[in-house]
């Protein structure tokens, strides 16, 4: 039996990854509400800043409501915005960005 923060990724694959090659039972315990819970869990409401975003649209394979395509485009493909009325700030689409482009909702517009 293991505890793991779902919001942390890294940490999840791994202990997935172990679960299914122990022989027996094994079981996860998630420390941490479901994203789609109402409350503010943590953090701040997050934004992408359109200038780095190179539309690889990884953040959108996460299934997050407060996520959606963006009018804007770079090489033909929409890039994606942040809608921060129903960002909980979890992080865990910063996570999957291959540009390190989605920031904190204050940085991302200085």
């Amino acid at each position: 039996m293991r505890t793991v923060d779902s919001y942390d990724l890294a940490q999840m694959y791994q202990t997935l990854r172990e679960a299914v090659a122990y022989r027996g039972v094994a079981v996860i315990i998630s420390n941490r509400p479901c994203v789609l819970d109402p409350v503010k869990i943590k953090g701040p409401a997050l934004a992408i800043v359109n200038e780095l975003c190179n539309a690889c649209q990884s953040c959108m394979n996460l299934g997050c409501p407060a996520l959606t395509w963006a009018s804007d485009t770079f090489e033909g493909r929409h890039q994606v915005k942040i809608d921060q009325s129903l960002c909980i700030g979890c992080s865990l689409c910063a996570q999957v960005c291959t540009v390190d482009c989605i920031k904190p909702a204050a940085m991302a517009t200085q």
